[in-house]
């Protein structure tokens, strides 16, 4: 019986051992597995992050061009709005131009353009008028060469004496008014 207890002690020495051995590298399994784990973790945690700054740097560059493509077209559409704007007054700047040059008033008007014409240049050698206004102006100035040009649509005359000319048209005055309020005029944006 002594080896029969021998063996049986040594049978548990061996399954205690055996069993050691497997709690270790239960243990050693459960560390190196935690570890992977945790290790997995901290690789998708900065994936994550990662993922989430390459997306909202997407979407605030997203968010910038679109305020910016907003903005210009505000502007665009501001501008538009601006250019009818403009077009409309000068349109009624032209209607009232051509109701005046009916009335009775244009006729000692264009006299006195022609007067002024003839103190700027002293002799004037030829008048340009609108082909509307070429009988007037010869009734005004009979023994002036007088001819009717497309340029002047609106009224007023040009006069030259061969070296220099003057501009006394409703066309120019127009044109140079239009020119000075839009390089005057501006809408303010509020951002």
């Amino acid at each position: 019986m002594e080896d029969s207890a021998k063996l049986t002690k040594l049978s548990k020495t061996i399954y205690n051992e055996a069993e050691r051995d497997a709690r270790e590298m239960i243990d050693s399994a459960l560390k190196q597995k935690n570890a992977a784990i945790e290790k997995e973790k901290a690789n998708l945690d900065a994936e994550i992050k990662d993922y989430i700054r390459h997306e909202s740097e997407k979407i605030k560059n997203d968010t910038i061009n679109t305020v910016m493509f907003n903005s210009i077209e505000n502007r665009r559409s501001l501008l538009a709005i601006r250019e009818k704007y403009i077009v409309k007054v000068f349109n009624l700047a032209e209607e009232k131009l051509k109701k005046f040059k009916r009335s009775a008033d244009y006729e000692p008007y264009l006299r006195g353009l022609y007067g002024k014409a003839t103190e700027v240049l002293g002799k004037v050698e030829k008048i340009r008028v609108s082909a509307a206004d070429l009988e007037l102006m010869k009734r005004i100035a009979p023994d002036m060469t007088v001819e009717a040009v497309n340029e002047i649509k609106l009224g007023g005359l040009t006069a030259e004496n061969g070296t220099h000319i003057v501009d006394y048209t409703f066309d120019k005055k127009l044109r140079a008014e239009a020119e000075r309020f839009v390089s005057t005029s501006a809408f303010v944006i509020d951002n």
